[in-house]
């Protein structure tokens, strides 16, 4: 059988953990995140989780802590998370919300 190979291009996060509005070109390539304490690495990887599940898991099961409550970027609402992914070779996007996913 013929493996199909779907290969993230891009990820853009707006308002969700420490990230304001971030746009990552993997074209493809594999990603290492290095960098000092508090630049959003963590972040990042938040980002694709909530991508791809619609969740934070390390923010569920901590009393007082929820996505809802802290899955957002200071000085944002909840409703303004957004991480979206184009991939090829289909040159298909997919956006997750609060609301739902699209694409």
């Amino acid at each position: 059988k013929d493996l199909l190979m779907i290969r993230i291009r891009t990820v853009k996060a707006e308002a969700i953990r420490g990230l304001r509005d971030t746009e990552i070109e993997f074209e493809g390539k594999g990603l290492v995140l290095w960098g000092e304490n508090g630049t959003g690495k963590s972040s990042i990887v938040d980002a694709l989780e909530y991508l791809f599940t619609g969740r934070l898991r390390h923010l569920e099961g901590t009393q007082g802590i929820s996505f809802e409550r802290h899955g957002f970027h200071q000085g944002r609402a909840l409703a303004e998370v957004r991480v979206s992914a184009t991939f090829s070779p289909a040159n298909g996007i997919v956006v997750r919300m609060p609301s739902g996913v699209t694409g």
